[in-house]
């Protein structure tokens, strides 16, 4: 029996508060990352009436290295793995011969090409930008996906602190709750007047109309679920908003058929819901960092400007230290004049210096910005051949690469699905054809970074296709051992070479046969004429009393003839 309305508020209010309590020791740590690397993002005590939100957050932050590593990882990560301005991936499925269908194929790269038309109009590679800068930083990022009349698909980011997070038995996120701020009249608006409370529908029309009501956004698995039941019932996920602290009247009670949040992580320890990030890795060198900056800038101050000390009888004198300024003492001048309190050692600057250069490569290091900027940083005589920068990157990537595969198995997949079925949904796609149906998509990065990954792949079908040519020439039956056609695919697939613009293997063997069948003609039509000719001139020699054609076949001449 389906609960009531209460029921399920009591429910959700219980769920609340326990995922309160499981996420409270996440948060001192975030803090900390908010606070001296990124304090730009983070949200931990928004109240509905706040209105300081555009003031400076960065006032504990002396060094800004760690700010620096993160806007080169992001800006790495976008490039190299979501590049607005090049594809960055494809659709295709698990059986070699259903994807390497010529219809197949050319259906799935217009489905590709219709996805990344619908992503650049849409808001996501904006998106993308803040949630590798919140996963890097925090370990987590969160976004809600949702339909969008205007631009096919909208994305919200959200930032840590807002939202609470849990998983299920497989260890794969399946409940979302998130807390934020809407205007009273966008409240109105959005929810409708007979939903909202008392405290809301009095402020319609008037002045505190535009001041903020916080809500809180529940999605979570429907355990009321029916397949084909019509209604909310008939949803695998349960989506419920309420006012905060109006648990009993909920605003709008929703559904959805798919998974609508995209939760990557950086690296998860055992079944926690929520990831450690690069942040964590750095902050106690970004700590540390931030009191050897301050140091050096007091051993600094003390030398240029020391504390000074001065005669009791000069107080509340005239005196001055500025170029030009004259100070006028009675008696003995040595006895009035101002000297600083100890001398200072400019040497010590150095060996501090020196620490904060160390805690900088750390800070570096944790955020991979050495790997990014490999090239530009690397040390020696510049540039270098090309095959130590390849060997470079190839060894650096290889660190990278977990982080890789979590991002692709936690974000870009899920996005990717997500965004085909509901494009498919509003029939975005052309029909597909008959040898697609019943094969689930499979999605292939092939950006920079996914390519550089599958360089080793890469180089061994060259490697081998070259050491088949080499043995070519002096054993000509080496050439027989190469299956060229699937040694192209596979290399093209490898690089991710669109699909038009290599043959299928059938279309590719018949113009192969074609070519042969024409080479064969033109072979008996040259053997012809010169056999036509060869006849002609035997015609015209004469030997003897027959011609040079007639000897040889032992034919009659055709004066002698009856």
């Amino acid at each position: 029996m389906p609960r009531t309305e209460r029921a399920l508020a009591g429910h959700l209010n219980t769920r609340f508060a326990e995922l309160k309590r499981i996420r409270h020791s996440w948060e001192p740590g975030w803090r900390d990352i908010a606070r001296y690397q990124i304090p730009q993002r983070g949200e931990f005590l928004r109240t509905a009436s706040q209105s300081d939100r555009g003031v400076r957050k960065n006032q504990a932050i002396v060094d800004m290295v760690a700010h620096f590593a993160l806007r080169v990882l992001r800006a790495g990560l976008m490039g190299g793995l979501t590049p607005r301005t090049q594809p960055w991936f494809r659709l295709t499925v698990a059986d070699q011969r259903v994807a390497n269908d010529a219809d197949v194929k050319a259906w799935l790269d217009h489905a590709a090409e219709r996805m990344l038309m619908v992503f650049n109009q849409s808001n996501l590679y904006q998106t993308l930008h803040l949630l590798y800068g919140e996963v890097a930083g925090f370990g987590t990022a969160c976004a809600l996906m949702r339909p969008d009349f205007e631009e096919v698909l909208r994305f919200y980011p959200q930032t840590v602190g807002t939202y609470w997070l849990a998983n299920d038995h497989r260890m794969v996120t399946d409940t979302f709750i998130r807390r934020f701020a809407l205007p009273a009249r966008a409240v109105i608006g959005e929810y409708g007047e007979d939903r909202v409370s008392a405290d809301v529908r009095q402020r319609k029309g008037r002045a505190g109309a535009d001041g903020n009501v916080m809500l809180i956004h529940c999605i979570e698995p429907n355990d009321e679920y029916e397949p084909d039941a019509f209604g909310t019932r008939g949803k695998r996920w349960r989506s419920v908003t309420w006012e905060e602290g109006k648990e009993d009247r909920l605003l709008r009670i929703a559904g959805y058929d798919r998974w609508p949040v995209l939760t990557p992580r950086w690296e998860v320890l055992s079944d926690d819901p929520y990831g450690t990030g690069c942040g964590h890795a750095a902050d106690a060198d970004v700590k540390s960092l931030q009191v050897l900056a301050r140091r050096r800038h007091n051993a600094v101050d003390k030398h240029v400007n020391p504390p000074m000390a001065f005669p009791a009888e000069l107080k509340n004198q005239p005196s001055g230290t500025t170029p030009g300024f004259v100070n006028y003492f009675a008696g003995n001048l040595n006895e009035k004049i101002g000297r600083p309190m100890y001398q200072t050692n400019p040497s010590v600057i150095g060996p501090l210096k020196d620490l904060i250069g160390d805690e900088r490569d750390i800070v570096n290091r944790c955020y991979f910005a050495d790997l990014f900027l490999m090239i530009s940083q690397m040390d020696g005589i510049q540039p270098r051949n090309q095959l130590e920068i390849i060997a470079r990157k190839e060894e650096k990537l290889m660190m990278l690469g977990p982080v890789l595969e979590s991002l692709h198995g936690d974000l870009l997949k899920p996005l990717i699905d997500w965004s085909f079925e509901e494009m498919m949904r509003h029939g975005l796609f052309a029909p597909p054809p008959r040898a697609l149906e019943g094969w689930p998509l499979e999605v292939e990065l092939i950006s920079m970074l996914a390519q550089a990954q599958s360089a080793a792949r890469v180089q061994s079908i060259e490697r081998s296709v070259g050491f088949v040519g080499s043995l070519v020439g002096a054993f000509p039956q080496a050439g027989d051992k190469l299956d060229v056609y699937d040694a192209i695919d596979k290399h093209a697939d490898a690089i991710g070479t669109p699909a038009g613009i290599i043959r299928a293997t059938g279309e590719a063997q018949q113009l192969a046969q074609a070519r042969a069948k024409q080479a064969s003609m033109a072979q008996a039509v040259q053997v012809g004429s010169a056999l036509a000719q060869g006849a002609k001139t035997l015609s015209e020699a004469q030997v003897g009393d027959r011609n040079g054609l007639e000897a040889l076949t032992g034919a009659v001449p055709a004066q002698a003839a009856p």
